[in-house]
């Protein structure tokens, strides 16, 4: 396997990887654009996620969606509050040991 030359002999981080091809300037550029995306990411996950437990429970508690959000819109931001507390519960801990999860 070791002899291989698709085996990986040396990990390389984007930053170094930019380094070697590029100027200074890009890899710093190149970062600034994937923290934006990330937390681009984050937040539109979070949102949905939001959303989607409150017109979930909403349907499973009233029978119909959008009354929640409708008549009690504080919902929502417990939703958020739910949401990221599991979120983060899980981004701690490895998917392999995620038993008690």
């Amino acid at each position: 396997m070791k002899e291989s030359d698709f085996y990986i002999r040396e990990k390389l981080e984007i930053g170094i990887l930019c380094e070697r091809v590029s100027k200074p300037w890009v890899k710093n550029a190149f970062i600034t654009i994937l923290i934006i995306y990330v937390y681009g990411a984050v937040s539109l996950k979070y949102v949905t996620g939001a959303i989607s437990l409150q017109e979930g429970l909403s349907y499973l508690f009233t029978g119909s969606e959008g009354t929640w959000p409708n008549n009690a819109p504080w919902t929502y931001y417990l939703g958020i509050f739910v949401f990221g507390v599991l979120c983060t519960i899980f981004s701690f801990g490895d998917i392999e040991n995620s038993k008690t999860l």
